[in-house]
């Protein structure tokens, strides 16, 4: 009986030496094939939550008072939902810059140069609303790393579905 025992505990422990770690296993981030913007149609109520869920998760991550927020993409007049960004992102103390070359590709999946004494570090941000499996996502490209979070709409209100996820793609 206890052969077994020791049987079983080799096996389970040869199985877990052999596994690869969660982190590279993940692709790296390629932000060069990926189209940024408003994708679902929701209503207004939803789409002020989501920006200012948007602009929370970019202040606590880059601070305004060291950050200046580069916006890649351009921001249309029919997109509301970034337009509420802009909005949220001004209301709680960015200065934002929105530049957009339709001959460079978005370089939102770069890092950041590290700010000189006294200056703002330059952050080049896109963003991303779309529709997985029934779910709204929002991801949030920015130096380098992209910040997702899933939501659902339940009676027109929006309904977080876990903690925000984190791909680095330094």
């Amino acid at each position: 009986m206890r052969r077994i025992h020791c049987l079983i505990i080799s096996v389970c422990l040869a199985g877990c030496a052999s596994v690869e770690p969660v982190a590279d296993a993940l692709p790296p981030l390629d932000v060069s094939k990926t189209n940024f913007g408003m994708f679902v149609g929701v209503g207004p109520g939803v789409e002020a939550r989501l920006a200012d869920e948007a602009a929370k998760q970019l202040w606590e991550t880059y601070p305004p008072q060291k950050n200046l927020l580069d916006f890649q993409q351009r921001i249309a007049e029919a997109d509301s939902f970034g337009r509420r960004l802009m909005v949220a992102l001004q209301r709680n103390g960015y200065f934002v810059h929105q530049w957009h070359d339709p001959v460079v590709a978005p370089q939102c999946g770069q890092g950041t140069d590290e700010a000189k004494s006294g200056e703002y570090r330059r952050v080049p941000v896109c963003y991303l609303v779309d529709d997985v499996s029934g779910m709204l996502r929002l991801t949030l490209y920015a130096a380098g790393e992209a910040w997702s979070r899933f939501f659902n709409t339940e009676q027109g209100k929006l309904v977080p579905v876990g903690a925000w996820s984190r791909q680095s793609g330094r």
